[in-house]
């Protein structure tokens, strides 16, 4: 994650309430994965747009919409990045809805029209990523070793909440075991 990546050229901001962000899978199931990190801060200032840089052509010729500040992640309201509040589960069931633990600042218009379907979608994703996914992302952050791996364990265990409520074994995806 890189505030000025020089594989994607930027070009602006990437709506979550107007346009056709409401029709956008990815948009609306991006509620779980803003979930899954806690990040509380996902207003249309924090979406963007650019090209991303294609090394088989030399060309910047993909584009992409992705989440541009995370500064509001792991952690509780105001203290962000401080994993002693960053809770180890991200959902509470109920009878007929799965609740997630997070109070956004901002809820996109996107959010409103998530479909199981839109979030189990997602859940899908996250559930794909193994812990060497996880550790390798947080290699490069500044953090010391002991709190990458708070960092990872708490991850995993948010990912492992996703397979139980969406039912991701029928895909073939399981637990991997932790140790909050």
């Amino acid at each position: 994650m890189s505030l000025y990546n020089p594989a994607i050229k930027r070009l602006g901001g990437a709506s979550l309430s107007n346009l056709r962000a409401p029709q956008d899978r990815v948009a609306r199931g991006s509620i779980v994965f803003n979930a899954w990190i806690k990040n509380k801060d996902m207003k249309d200032d924090n979406a963007r747009a650019g090209f991303l840089f294609n090394p088989k052509s030399g060309t910047f010729d993909q584009y992409v919409e992705f989440q541009s500040d995370l500064g509001c992640t792991f952690g509780s309201i105001r203290p962000s990045g401080e994993l002693n509040s960053f809770e180890e589960h991200v959902i509470m069931m109920m009878p007929q809805t799965i609740n997630f633990f997070v109070r956004p600042l901002y809820i996109p218009d996107c959010w409103k029209d998530c479909t199981w379907a839109d979030a189990r979608w997602m859940a899908l994703r996250i559930a794909k990523l193994s812990r060497a996914d996880m550790e390798r992302s947080f290699t490069e952050c500044g953090w010391p070793p002991f709190a990458q791996k708070v960092a990872v364990e708490k991850l995993i265990s948010r990912r492992n909440d996703l397979v139980k409520a969406f039912h991701l074994e029928e895909d073939g995806i399981n637990e991997i075991p932790c140790d909050v």
